[in-house]
C-alpha cells in the first residue's frame, strides 16, 4: 500500500529534497503546484491518466515529460520507492488514484502526499484589524443569475447578513439590473448555462464601480463586518491556499487592485475554439494581480499600502476537501461551498474522498480527524 503523509508544505518540501517527485494530474492544480510551491527543480514526471497527453512535454515547462502509470511505475522501480515521491492534484478523485495504485505491489511503501491535504495545513496568527475611519461603503452586493429561485439553504446564509448587519444595504445582481455581455468570458458562460462563473468578473465590476463587500450566497456571517471597512481593499486566501473573491472581498470604488483584475479578462474566453470550456478558478486570474502588488498567496496576515490579504481563518475557516476546521475569534464568515458547477459524480467523489482519507490517516495516527500532525 503507498504510504499516506499528511504535512504542511514546509514540511513536504523537506521530504522531497533529494527525490524524484511524480505529480498525478497534468491540470491547473498541478500548474499552481509548479508556480506557488518551488518545487519545480524536484519534479521527475508528470502523470495523467489522459492519453493524449502521453510522451509529451507538460505544457508549462518542455524538460517534464507526461506519462501514463505504467512508465510512472517503471521509472520507479528503477530508481527505487525509497528514493521517490508521489504527489497527487486531483480535486475528487485521489481516493479512487490511491486505491488503483494500492495494489501495485512494486509501490508498496510508496511515500505520497495529496495536495488538499497539504494545502489545507493552517496555523492561526496574530495580527490586528486596522481601525480608524471607515473607507469601504456599508453595501453587501450578491449574484444571483440563471433565473432559478434561490434555494432556502442559501437564503438562511443571506438572513446572518442581515441579523448581523442590519445597517448595510443589500443589494442582489441579476439579469434585471445588470448587463452580462459588457464582458465576452462573462457573456459566453451565461450562455451555456455555467452561472457560477459569471460573477467571476461581474463581483469585481460590481466592487469596482459601487464599492462595498461580496459575498457569494453559500457564506454565513458570523459577526459584523465594520472592522474589515477602513483599509482600501481586502480579500482572503481560503484553506486551499488560493485567494477567492467569492468567499468575500470588499473596496473602495475604482481601486486599482480590483481594475487590474478585471482587465485580465478583457481577452479570455469562457468558450475555446475547438467547444471546450474554460473551467479554471478564478485564483488562476487573481493570484497574479496580487503578486504584482507584492502580495505574496499564502497563509500570512499581509497589509501593503492600505490593501489587506487575510489568512483563511477570517472568511474560508472551514476545509472543503476534509471539513477540518480554523474557526477562531477572528472568523466573520464560513464559507460553505457549494460547489454549484460540479456534476453530481464528482460531488459524490468529493464526499467519498472527505469520508475514506479520514479513515485512512486515522489508521496510522489514531486522530479522531483529519490533522496535520507530522
Amino acid at each position: 500500500m503507498l504510504q499516506i503523509h499528511n504535512c504542511d508544505l514546509k514540511h513536504f518540501k523537506e521530504s522531497i529534497k533529494g527525490k524524484k517527485l511524480f505529480i498525478w494530474g497534468g491540470g491547473n492544480r498541478a500548474e499552481l503546484c509548479y508556480r506557488e510551491w518551488g518545487i519545480k527543480e524536484n519534479i521527475e514526471k508528470i502523470v495523467d491518466s489522459n492519453e493524449k497527453m502521453w510522451n509529451k512535454e507538460w505544457h508549462v515547462d518542455n524538460r517534464i515529460l507526461c506519462v501514463n502509470k505504467e512508465r510512472m511505475i517503471s521509472d520507479i522501480c528503477a530508481s527505487g520507492v525509497n528514493n521517490c515521491t508521489l504527489l497527487i492534484t486531483s480535486v475528487f478523485y485521489s481516493m479512487d488514484i490511491i486505491e488503483d495504485l494500492d495494489t501495485e505491489d512494486n509501490l508498496d511503501g510508496l511515500e505520497t502526499y495529496i495536495v488538499s491535504l497539504i494545502s489545507e495545513y493552517y496555523t492561526p496568527q496574530e495580527f490586528e484589524f486596522t481601525k480608524g475611519v471607515q473607507r469601504i461603503p456599508k453595501k453587501i452586493h450578491y449574484c444571483w443569475f440563471g433565473g432559478k429561485k434561490i434555494p432556502n439553504r442559501l437564503k438562511n446564509y443571506i438572513d446572518t447578513w442581515k441579523r448581523f448587519c442590519p445597517d448595510y444595504d443589500i443589494i442582489r445582481w441579476d439579469e434585471s439590473n445588470y448587463d452580462i455581455t459588457k464582458n465576452q468570458y462573462m457573456y459566453e458562460a451565461y450562455r451555456v448555462g455555467k452561472y457560477g462563473f459569471v460573477p467571476d468578473y461581474a463581483r469585481l465590476d460590481i466592487i469596482y464601480n459601487h464599492g462595498g463587500v461580496y459575498l457569494d450566497t453559500d457564506i454565513e456571517l458570523c459577526k459584523r463586518l465594520d472592522d474589515l471597512l477602513c483599509d482600501n481593499s481586502f480579500f482572503s486566501v481560503d484553506f486551499e491556499g488560493c485567494v477567492n473573491a467569492g468567499s468575500g472581498f470588499g473596496s473602495v470604488q475604482f481601486n486599482p487592485i480590483i481594475g487590474d483584475m478585471m482587465k485580465v479578462y478583457n481577452n479570455e474566453h469562457f468558450i475555446y475554439s475547438d467547444g471546450n470550456l474554460n473551467l479554471k478558478p478564478c485564483h488562476h486570474y487573481q493570484n497574479p494581480v496580487l503578486k504584482k502588488y507584492g502580495f505574496e498567496i499564502t497563509q500570512r496576515y499581509q497589509k501593503i499600502g492600505d490593501n489587506v490579504l487575510y489568512p483563511c481563518e477570517v472568511f474560508a475557516p472551514i476545509a472543503i476537501y476534509t471539513g477540518n476546521e480554523r474557526i477562531t475569534e477572528k472568523t466573520h464568515s464560513i464559507h460553505h461551498a457549494e460547489f454549484s458547477w460540479i456534476s453530481e459524480d464528482d460531488r459524490k467523489a468529493r464526499e467519498r474522498f472527505r469520508n475514506k482519507i479520514v479513515y485512512r490517516i486515522n489508521e496510522k495516527s489514531g486522530l479522531k480527524e483529519v490533522r496535520n500532525y507530522e
